[in-house]
């Protein structure tokens, strides 16, 4: 609870800002924010051009991506060509593998209850998830669900990542250099760099891997 502290309070101010000054509001140079549901439809309208946030996106340089794409029309063509992945009857069609999955994840839990031993639902619940996402994607699931203490590396990344995101969107030029520095020095003066290069590279691998149809 102590890491979203920060977090729970800039929440906090902000509504207290709303309430000062009503339901739109400026909370940095580049960013407003609107505290008023009949707003939603007006602002998330499948209908309007939206282009992303360059300020954003840049901090991951994955301009090529379909989360990375700015322009609102070549974001669309690039998620067309996912629709079919995507789709109802697909998703459906993953069921078998889901059931699996959580048969596993089901068993890990009994595991835990038996021996009498604490489980953190969210490390687990992590690991779920994204061994579902990269066997389906990836073709190849990561099977974190099958680590004896479920990948505590692989859950320190994702809260690395996250940490990582908001300085990357104030000074994106880090990660370019980042990615041009040895690991160990990395390792060394910023672990959790190290762990979303290590993160990034292990995608690049399976993707690469996929395309060759191996």
């Amino acid at each position: 609870m102590g890491v979203l502290a920060p977090l729970w309070d800039h929440l906090i101010l902000i509504r207290e800002l709303h309430k000062i000054h009503g339901p739109i509001i400026r909370i940095s140079p580049h960013q407003l924010h609107v505290y008023d549901p009949a707003f939603y439809e007006e602002l998330y309208s499948q209908h309007k051009v939206r282009h992303k946030y360059k300020y954003f996106l840049d901090r991951f340089q994955l301009p090529l991506s379909g989360f990375g794409t700015i322009d609102h029309k070549l974001h669309r063509d690039r998620r067309a060509a996912l629709n079919k992945y995507l789709s109802k009857q697909t998703v459906a069609r993953l069921e078998p593998m889901l059931l699996d999955m959580l048969d596993k994840l089901c068993g890990r839990i009994e595991e835990f209850r038996e021996k009498g031993e604490k489980l953190n639902m969210r490390v687990i619940y992590q690991c779920f998830i994204t061994d579902v996402i990269t066997l389906y994607a990836l073709n190849r699931s990561w099977n974190h669900l099958d680590s004896p203490n479920f990948s505590p590396l692989w859950v320190e990344t994702i809260a690395e990542t996250v940490k990582m995101g908001h300085l990357l969107t104030q000074f994106p030029i880090i990660f370019p250099i980042a990615l041009g520095l040895p690991r160990w020095f990395l390792q060394i003066t910023k672990p959790g760099f190290a762990l979303l290069m290590d993160f990034r590279k292990a995608i690049e691998i399976d993707t690469k891997n996929i395309i060759e149809g191996n």
